[in-house]
């Protein structure tokens, strides 16, 4: 190295200086004595060099040793997303280390309910090379939280974000299908589902739509300061068909009612369970499979593999659950207006079952199995009105709730405000 190379000529130099001094100054017998012919000279020189080179060399390496040492080059990664998991799901998933993720958690969690997070929530964040958290931001639909790394902890700190109301309403006709026609008519994805799902309760969309059918629907946004849509929501909407006939609702304190105050959302569901087949319906009388003898048949018969989970067809409290005989694994719902519902050969029940459970429409509450007398895995499902017996196949919707006078004028001047089909 040129420095190195330096440092030794200048040793060098010094050495021969000393060597001259010390000829001026010592007598020349001396001198002799020390060095009485060249070779003992050269010897003794390049012993000085070799010595002088050693010390050059420590001193390098000490220089170099107490050096601080080159700080790694940020490899900064970014992210961003929706929670559609968990926000410590999220950071491993980016690669975050779990130091920095117990205490990026720790403090989101000071700030925010990990556990109330939706959707729609949108988070962002930096790594750095070190696989740990820079810069985390979350909005939820009404506030900002911004985190930053402040040594081995988080400080966080937050905004309000202002928002705006804008309604929109889009209509069209039906051609080829509900998707496509919603589509080209500027409905996003998430909307169309919505509207569809509103809707089930009075249309099938698998086998009531038809070309040339009519749908309209007033759709509400709530749009942040900095141009981000918070939420979409449906106000009111309207599908005319031939085979659906004609059917519109508007939003109502959280629920969606038709012109005459009927809550849409009917008590029960259509189905307990994604099911094959029916394999045997209401009866008053049936030959029986395996007894082989004829008796009535309450119940409607829903063949599914193993393991499909059941849900509950409404709202409804545990009066009984348990193994009963050739039931075999039986749940009993008690729910409003005198219902009950009876799923029967359950091969288990819903984790945390027990006696007095509220459970919500479409929870499950157990799964397909073949306990009790069964010649397969089958649903046997059961509806009572006040201790009496019905057909659920035939049954007409049931409205959970009605609207009085009032509130019916205010969903109808909602519907009002609808596009008609002109046809």
């Amino acid at each position: 190295m040129p420095g190195k190379d330096k440092k030794i000529t200048l040793l060098k130099n010094y050495v021969q200086k000393v060597w001259l001094w010390a000829k001026d100054n010592f007598p020349k017998e001396q001198i002799i004595n020390l060095f009485s012919d060249e070779r003992k000279r050269i010897i003794l020189e390049l012993s000085l060099l070799a010595f002088i080179a050693a010390i050059s060399a420590v001193l390098h390496f000490k220089a170099n040793a107490i050096k601080p040492p080159e700080q790694p080059a940020m490899d900064t990664q970014h992210f961003e997303g929706n929670f559609s998991g968990t926000l410590d799901a999220i950071l491993m998933e980016a690669g975050a280390d779990s130091r920095s993720r117990a205490a990026l958690e720790n403090a989101v969690a000071k700030k925010i309910n990990l556990r109330r997070l939706k959707l729609s929530d949108r988070y962002e964040f930096l790594t750095d090379g070190q696989n740990s958290i820079a810069l985390f931001l979350i909005e939820t639909s009404s506030e900002r939280f911004l985190f930053e790394r402040n040594g081995s902890a988080y400080e966080g700190d937050s905004i309000s974000l202002n928002a705006e109301t804008h309604k929109k309403t889009l209509s069209g006709t039906i051609k080829d299908s509900l998707w496509s026609s919603m589509s080209g008519a500027g409905m996003s994805a998430p909307l169309i589902m919505r509207f569809a799902e509103i809707m089930q309760w009075t249309v099938d969309f698998v086998s009531d739509t038809r070309d040339g059918d009519f749908w309209a629907a007033e759709i509400e946004e709530q749009i942040a300061d900095n141009g981000r849509i918070i939420s979409r929501s449906i106000n009111a909407l309207r599908y005319d068909g031939k085979a659906a006939g004609r059917n519109s609702a508007a939003l109502h304190k959280g629920n969606y009612y038709d012109e005459k105050g009927n809550m849409l959302k009917s008590m029960f569901l259509r189905a307990p369970l994604v099911y094959t087949r029916i394999s045997s319906h209401f009866s008053l009388s049936r030959f029986h499979p395996v007894k082989k003898i004829q008796r009535p048949h309450l119940a409607t018969d829903y063949a599914a593999p193993a393991g499909t989970p059941v849900s509950a067809v409404a709202d409804g409290n545990v009066r009984d659950f348990g193994k009963k005989g050739e039931a075999g694994n039986m749940v009993i719902l008690k729910h409003p207006l005198g219902y009950e519902t009876y799923y029967l050969h359950l091969s288990k029940f819903a984790k945390g079952m027990s006696k007095g459970k509220k459970y919500r429409q479409g929870d499950i509450i157990g799964y397909v199995g073949s306990t009790g007398i069964a010649t397969g895995p089958h649903l046997d499902f059961r509806i009572k009105q006040n201790g009496k017996s019905i057909n659920f196949e035939k049954m007409k919707r049931v409205s959970p709730g009605k609207l009085n006078s009032a509130e019916i004028e205010i969903v109808r001047q909602k519907i009002a405000g609808l596009p008609k089909n002109e046809e």
